[in-house]
């Protein structure tokens, strides 16, 4: 077989591929097709997912979710998804326009998908990413202090945008608390995070006096679950470094003095100091979203009890009898 016939084979296969997906063109009012807008299609579910114990499936059973796709348009304003004829949900997505929400249409049906643009100062005050707005703060013009704020704390600070951020209603704070409680437990005081983390000594990190990103999930350590040319970091499973190879990726031991693992890494988590006068709590162990120095055991974040994102967590701590 010929060089040009391989082409030709692999040409008619793309072409069979774009004939079998349904193409979305996404406008503004005015009929222009709009680039980069963010268009997510999801399968309406059948059976409804098994939420009984809290939120969760019930003890031995398990959930199988379909998967949502999410594409972004092209400068023609265009987006393509596999043909199909089940029904499915879209919603479309974009920086100043007013989201647009379709229900349950035929997987091959073409929708008109028109973003209007958003005319409200506040909420498009809101839909900018936080660290924008850290970025005009002036600090009565020491622009040392400038410096070193965008530098080093605006990593930190309200990352993202409403894209990332859910409020909490008081109901489901309370539901939380209560299952918390339920089990005994509550969140550690920083002082007790700092003594499961570090033990007696002193040293940087749960593990001992250095870090290699064999040790933890933290940004660009080039863990089996990131692809920085894609969709970035993700969190590991829980205990993953703990010494075993898995699919060829061996991993170092990385448990604290306390036999504890993730207490560096991964997510966030949650202390439970209430500081007077202080609207914001405090976090500590650093992220899959943050650099290696960000995992010390004395390095804190905060941001306020509704703060939500894949980058943070917690672990319960209950008082021995």
């Amino acid at each position: 077989m010929t060089r040009f016939s391989v082409f030709w084979l692999v040409l008619a296969g793309i072409c069979a591929l774009d004939a079998t997906a349904a193409e979305l063109i996404v406008r503004d009012t005015r009929g222009m097709p709009l680039s980069g807008a963010m268009v997510s299609r999801s399968f309406v579910p059948g059976e409804p997912a098994d939420t009984s114990d809290n939120g969760y499936p019930a003890p031995g059973m398990r959930n199988i979710a379909r998967p949502e796709t999410t594409r972004f348009t092209d400068q023609a304003g265009s987006v393509r998804f596999e043909d199909s004829a089940e029904l499915v949900n879209l919603r479309v997505r974009k920086p100043g326009y007013r989201d647009q929400r379709i229900s349950a249409i035929r997987g091959d049906e073409q929708p008109e998908l028109i973003l209007e643009a958003e005319t409200d100062p506040q909420k498009l005050a809101d839909s900018k990413p936080a660290n924008l707005w850290l970025s005009l703060l002036d600090f009565d013009g020491n622009e040392a202090d400038r410096e070193h704020f965008l530098l080093h704390c605006g990593f930190c600070h309200q990352q993202a945008s409403p894209f990332m951020r859910n409020e909490r209603t008081q109901e489901q704070w309370l539901s939380v608390i209560e299952r918390m409680n339920s089990y005994g437990a509550r969140l550690p005081t920083e002082a007790e995070w700092e003594k499961a983390a570090r033990g007696t000594d002193t040293r940087p990190f749960p593990w001992g006096d250095d870090i290699q990103r064999e040790n933890a999930n933290f940004y660009s350590s080039r863990d089996p679950f990131e692809n920085m040319a894609s969709f970035g970091s993700r969190t590991s499973p829980v205990g993953f470094y703990n010494g075993k190879t898995y699919d060829g990726y061996q991993t170092l031991d990385s448990v604290s003095p306390y036999g504890l693992y993730d207490m560096a890494g991964n997510v966030w988590q949650w202390t439970g100091d209430v500081y007077e006068g202080m609207h914001y709590r405090f976090m500590r162990g650093g992220s899959k979203d943050t650099y290696s120095m960000d995992l010390r055991i004395w390095v804190r974040n905060n941001a306020t009890p509704i703060y939500f994102s894949p980058g943070v967590g917690f672990r319960c701590a209950r008082d021995s009898q």
